[in-house]
């Protein structure tokens, strides 16, 4: 058995320390598990939004999108279709024209923008879990509907009980010259019935309008361009695999990207915070542990007659400082076990049963959402006995040193 072990076990469990030994090193404890169970906790939650945000994002994003390397749009007459239905594990693909353009409703302007789609775009994309109000419909007869972000409904004031107002969209023709006399007329216009109001995250829900297919080309002065294939792929498909026999078929003018590099913007951001806020409160975690450097203080105090009865017995420099700093390291193993068990327990209950409501009437989720990773138990853990080890080193390197010293001056060779 390890010898410095052995006695730093038997000092840290020993009944005859001094009570206020006892009190600091329990405080000391207790400072270690309640950094170690803000980190589970907090991380947890981060992965929890990081999932809700992703999922909501990747209902209204493609499987896997298309788009040319050139230019905006590209015809469809260029697209070899049969050879991209006949590639195993693609399912449906929309036809879309995406691009900027100016709403209008009552005297409320806002600049975002419209996605004309096709029928299949409705199929393949499952925006029943995102509507917050109103229906999912973009044509009925001969009538063009539009389904609203959120962001745009808010910033152009529409409601959907006033069904006889349509949203106005304009668009800059192609080509048009100065007009002096009606500047109007340098614009395409078209009128869309909001039918629905759908969230997802602030950047789409601010800009985007989905329109039909027809009254994007109208607007826009197209014929059969598109500006995105939109593809949705079988469950049981391979992303990747799927996108190098697209590249395979569609050739270098075109770009193929899955999801995370469709937001991969938002994918860093998400990450960056949430390790940003892991390194904060590791810091705040760090002057949590200075407790440490107290409770080995006292206790070097406290075992004095013993270090110089095992320093005359001929221990060495090394083996005893090894004693202190093991005392230390159980101290914050204890700390980090106790708190990323209370953490992680805290976190599947919050999980299991909502404990903690979201407030403020959120339509998406009603208790803020979690979800625990064996990662980030392993992080805190490594995280905390590294602080730990690096807290307990400063005792330990010099006060023990001291003591030997001092030992040295009384007991001389």
């Amino acid at each position: 058995m390890n010898t410095a072990l052995y006695i730093a076990r038997r000092y840290f469990f020993s009944r005859n320390f001094r009570n206020v030994i006892n009190i600091i090193s329990g405080i000391s404890i207790s400072g270690v598990a309640v950094g170690s169970m803000a980190l589970i906790v907090i991380l947890s939650v981060f992965n929890g939004f990081e999932d809700l945000i992703l999922s909501l994002v990747n209902a209204f994003n493609p499987d896997l999108k298309v788009t040319t390397r050139e230019g905006k749009v590209f015809h469809m007459d260029d697209m070899p279709v049969d050879e991209i239905n006949s590639i195993p594990g693609i399912v449906h693909y929309s036809k879309v024209i995406e691009d900027n353009a100016l709403f209008r409703y009552e005297d409320q302007q806002h600049v975002g923008t419209i996605k004309g789609v096709d029928s299949t775009f409705l199929k393949m994309t499952p925006l029943d879990s995102l509507m917050l109000e109103g229906n999912i419909k973009i044509k009925q007869g001969h009538t063009n509907y539009g389904i609203i972000g959120q962001g745009v409904a808010y910033y152009l004031g529409i409601r959907l009980s006033n069904i006889n107002t349509p949203v106005s969209i304009y668009v800059p023709r192609r080509n048009a010259g100065p007009s002096t006399i009606n500047p109007m007329s340098a614009f395409n216009q078209q009128n869309v019935y909001p039918a629905g109001v759908f969230g997802v995250e602030s950047k789409i829900d601010e800009n985007y309008i989905l329109v039909p297919l027809e009254i994007a080309r109208d607007l826009y002065d197209y014929e059969d361009e598109v500006s995105a294939l939109e593809i949705k792929i079988s469950d049981d498909a391979d992303s990747e695999t799927v996108a190098a026999q697209l590249k395979s078929v569609l050739g270098p003018d075109f770009e193929i990207r899955n999801r995370i590099e469709q937001q991969q913007t938002l994918y860093k951001i998400l990450s960056s915070e949430k390790w940003i806020t892991f390194l904060i409160l590791s810091l705040i975690l760090v002057i949590a542990t200075f407790n440490i450097i107290g409770s080995l203080t006292l206790v070097i105090l406290d075992k004095n007659k013993d270090i110089a009865i095992l320093y005359s017995m001929g221990a060495s420099q090394k083996l005893i400082k090894r004693i202190f700093l093991y005392e230390g390291l159980l101290i914050t193993f204890i700390g980090a076990i106790s708190g990323i068990l209370l953490g992680g327990f805290i976190a599947f209950l919050q999980q299991q049963f909502g404990l903690i409501g979201m407030g403020g009437g959120s339509f998406i989720v009603d208790a803020y959402p979690v979800k625990v990773k064996l990662m980030d138990f392993l992080a805190v853990f490594g995280v905390v006995m590294l602080i730990g080890w690096l807290t307990s080193l400063f005792p330990v390197r010099h006060i023990s040193k001291n003591f030997l010293a001092a030992d040295r001056r009384i007991n001389p060779e």
